[in-house]
């Protein structure tokens, strides 16, 4: 897949400087998208497990179903005023892939966000959705991405 080798050239290991976190990070941009996605693939020895690839590969070919599956999130979460407003399924962006290394509670995670304008207001909403074996297990909605994701 050319796509994912595109993403795995441009990988860069990056260690947190809080805490013990070292990850390999690369930006994509899927179709439709305005705005780069960053992913993260948490590393072990400076290496990434076949897993790992196999999970972000799945998902970049099942875009377009995985797409659905956020929607129908953001539908179900939103309130019924904001659920009216087609601007905010329509606007969808995935700011975070992020892929851990083992983890018990989930294999996969992805932050989306999506606006909506009401006269000179804008109201960000953000969901970080985890999957887990390719079933979405939990959704968070959160007012500010940046706070709680």
């Amino acid at each position: 897949m050319k796509e994912l080798e595109s993403i795995l050239t441009d990988l860069t290991y990056v260690e947190s400087m809080f805490g013990d976190s070292k990850n390999f990070h690369g930006t994509y941009t899927f179709d439709k998208q305005k705005s780069f996605t960053d992913i993260f693939l948490e590393a072990k020895n400076k290496e990434i497990s076949n897993e790992q690839l196999e999970l972000l590969k799945s998902y970049i070919e099942n875009f377009v179903t995985k797409h659905e599956e956020i929607k129908n999130v953001f539908k179900r979460n939103l309130s019924g005023m904001e659920n009216k407003m087609n601007e905010i399924l329509s606007n969808i962006l995935y700011e975070v892939i992020y892929i851990p290394n083992h983890n018990n509670r989930y294999n996969f995670v992805v932050i989306a966000s999506s606006f909506h304008k009401f006269l000179f207001f804008k109201k960000n909403i953000t969901f970080r959705i985890e999957y887990r074996n390719g079933v979405i297990s939990s959704s968070k909605k959160t007012n500010n991405g940046l706070e709680e994701n």
